[in-house]
């Protein structure tokens, strides 16, 4: 009897059930022919408030909902201004991007106080986002009003920060933006005998010490006298020609880097290679304190030296921030082809490889690229590899974990009238001008002797000829070195003897 009360309301539940769903799947239909309608949340603001008249304001404005990528940002945004003496203006309509969000610039002419306020028309939406499915209604909406104080007073809304006078360390405080003067990086040693930009004129040094002063002192390897039988010598310290300081020797390019006040360097010389062990040292640079000592080890466990360094700000519409890294460079051979690691200068770890590296001549950017510049003078040809464009072109920059093929970044290949009819070669570049001669150092230039000059436009991807001049010697056998050149002072140096 108990076993068949339990089946009756067992009996009872799954109707009810069944009742329940085809109730359900009744009404479903009508909710869903219902529109959803939500409110927009539209929202402005002014930088700076206050301001100075006949001055440029920033009008921060849109909706706090951003928009799915595929179908851009909101549109037909209008602002209302009001005036201190009563009339308006409309600014728009306004466009935004798919933060939800844009910014405008208003030049506020009179003295007094401004309202401001956002108008975000009715939109039906046509995919779906954090706003809900598509074809939800986005409702006319009006902003909370916002005053704007207009003054004829110079507002001082952004005070600079005056340069130490007393020791300081780092980080440095963000906000102390003047700062930047005495804070640069040294992102590798380049001899003045290289074609690219030497590391000898480094700038931001204008407020060093005139005088030097030791604050610490390391041991790199065993030192001074040997003694005993060994007599009066001493212990071997690697000289010029196998530097253990970076270890990249007198004309080597392999020296230390300074990065946000830390020193990195090589604790051993290059000769060995990956057949002992190497690692690199991080020292900050005030204190002399040692914050890490490890191997640079790619995800292929390849144990590289510290080849140079990078310093880059990227700068898109989705990030805005430098990055830093430590690069060594790995060769399959002499025809194989050489990869770039970059690695974290807080850590040490692994962070991303370049594959198959093109040839070039390598120039820092504007903003800290790397570019190679391969010309190729018998092709009349000139190529631009540039080191962001592996990872990315725009929006963000997530190097993290990337494997690419190198060839990724090469942004431009074009065609130089007339390169292929100068004398001569390449013989020192700079992000702007790469300036050829048909002499080399140490060697007896012909006379006369010729050089030339390519302009070069990274952004616009174009290059010119600008001049091409024959030199005649005031003797033979003239031993001519170009030994440096400045675009910002459009200077180049040239030194000559008698051999």
């Amino acid at each position: 009897m108990k076993k068949t009360n339990v089946k009756s309301k067992l009996s009872t539940i799954a109707i009810i059930t069944v009742l329940a769903i085809s109730t359900m799947l009744f009404a479903l239909p009508s909710v869903s022919a219902q529109a959803n309608s939500i409110f927009a949340f539209p929202y402005v603001n002014a930088v700076p408030n206050p301001t100075e008249v006949n001055t440029v304001v920033v009008i921060h404005v849109g909706s706090v909902y951003p928009t799915p990528s595929q179908v851009g940002g909101w549109s037909g945004l209008t602002v209302e201004v009001t005036k201190p003496d009563g009339s308006t203006e409309i600014i728009g309509p306004i466009n935004t991007d798919t933060t939800g969000g844009t910014g405008v610039v208003y030049v506020p002419t009179l003295v007094g106080t401004y309202t401001l306020q956002t108008h975000f028309p009715e939109t039906v939406t046509t995919a779906s986002g954090y706003y809900g499915p598509s074809g939800t209604i986005m409702e006319e909406s009006l902003s909370d009003p916002l005053e704007l104080i207009v003054t004829d007073e110079p507002v001082a809304y952004y005070p600079g920060f005056e340069l130490p006078t007393e020791y300081w360390a780092r980080p440095i405080d963000q906000q102390m933006r003047e700062w930047y003067k005495i804070s640069n990086n040294w992102v590798g040693y380049v001899p003045p005998t290289n074609n690219d930009p030497t590391s000898m004129n480094a700038q931001f040094n204008e407020y060093a010490p005139e005088t030097g002063h030791v604050l610490w002192a390391k041991p790199l390897t065993m030192g001074g006298l040997a003694g005993g039988l060994m007599y009066e010598q001493g212990f071997e310290q690697g000289d010029a020609y196998v530097g253990k300081f970076g270890g990249g020797g007198l004309f080597g390019a392999a020296g230390p880097v300074i990065i946000g006040g830390v020193l990195y360097y090589n604790q051993f010389e290059s000769n060995g290679g990956s057949a002992v062990d190497q690692w690199v040292n991080a020292v900050d640079l005030h204190t002399g304190e040692l914050l890490w000592s490890k191997p640079l080890i790619t995800p292929g466990g390849a144990n590289l030296r510290l080849a140079f360094a990078q310093v880059f700000y990227w700068d898109s519409y989705n990030y805005h921030g430098v990055f830093d890294y430590l690069i060594g460079t790995e060769s399959a051979g002499f025809f194989g082809p050489t990869n770039w690691h970059g690695f974290d200068p807080f850590t040490g770890r692994w962070i991303w490889t370049f594959e198959g590296m093109p040839s070039g001549v390598k120039v820092y950017g504007p903003k800290g690229e790397i570019f190679l510049y391969n010309l190729n003078k018998n092709a009349g040809t000139l190529s631009l590899w540039n080191s962001s464009r592996v990872v990315s072109s725009e929006g963000s920059y997530n190097p993290q974990g990337v494997v690419a093929n190198a060839s990724i970044g090469i942004e431009w290949t074009i065609n130089v009238t007339g390169l292929s009819d100068l004398p001569g070669s390449a013989y020192k570049y700079r992000s702007g001008v790469i300036l050829g001669a048909d002499f080399q150092r140490g060697s007896p230039s012909p006379n006369p002797a010729n050089m030339w000059a390519v302009e070069v436009d990274i952004v616009q991807g174009t290059a010119e000829v600008m001049w091409h001049r024959e030199w005649t010697l005031p003797f033979d056998n003239a031993l001519i070195s170009v030994e440096d050149v400045s675009e910002e002072e459009d200077l180049f140096i040239v030194s000559t003897k008698q051999a």
